[in-house]
């Protein structure tokens, strides 16, 4: 039996605007611990330090694109990458956020979580969809990923 697919759009991570002081603190962080490693005549890494913080600038200000999302009877897709049913491991449907969103566990070695962000769409349509076709099971976000998000990440 074929299901009507399901199709939303949203942004590919959640944004928020990050103030002065934000990239202030990051500068200083970063110039702090590329000074400790040349301290320690590591110069390769002070060199590595610089241009993460550098690249963690311009990602975290840079608004986040919009991803057209689908749900159909091969799989999940977003934006142009298909996950098959057969490479998802299991799913869970988070509505304790202010934003719901769908957490899928998948078995592929260098993707293992997905998070999706259900903007505008229904969190119980995407949750009866996929039980249709993978297991449903409680995700608990780890602890890293709610540090980085406090951190306004």
């Amino acid at each position: 039996m074929a299901y009507l697919p399901i199709r939303w759009t949203a942004p590919e991570y959640s944004h928020r605007d990050k103030s002065a002081d934000w990239f202030w603190a990051v500068g200083i962080i970063s110039i702090s611990l590329a000074g400790a490693a040349i301290i320690f005549n590591n110069v390769l890494l002070a060199i590595f330090i610089l241009l993460g913080a550098f690249t963690l600038s311009l990602y975290a200000y840079r608004e986040p694109f919009e991803i057209e999302y689908e749900l159909n009877e091969k799989g999940v897709v977003a934006g142009n990458t298909l996950y098959t049913y057969s490479s998802l491991e299991s799913f869970w449907v988070e509505t304790r956020q202010t934003e719901p969103r769908l957490h899928i566990k998948s078995k592929r070695p260098l993707v293992p979580h997905i998070t999706i962000l259900l903007d505008g769409i229904n969190p119980n349509v995407v949750d009866e969809y996929l039980t249709r076709y993978v297991k449903e099971e409680e995700y608990v976000e780890p602890i890293s990923h709610r540090l980085l998000e406090y951190l306004g990440f």
